[in-house]
């Protein structure tokens, strides 16, 4: 599973990815926030 190039140049995608960055770990699960956290934070910039 991927995400679309178009998806990538989104302006709301760059500004949510740059949120969640700090919180990825390498295997693109996330470190310190529980699922609720991270979606709600998501939602929020949304």
């Amino acid at each position: 599973m991927g995400i679309r190039t178009a998806v990538l140049g989104n302006p709301q995608f760059q500004k949510v990815a740059k949120l969640l960055r700090a919180e990825l770990k390498d295997s693109c699960s996330l470190s310190s926030l529980d699922d609720k956290t991270a979606r709600q934070l998501v939602q929020d910039e949304l």
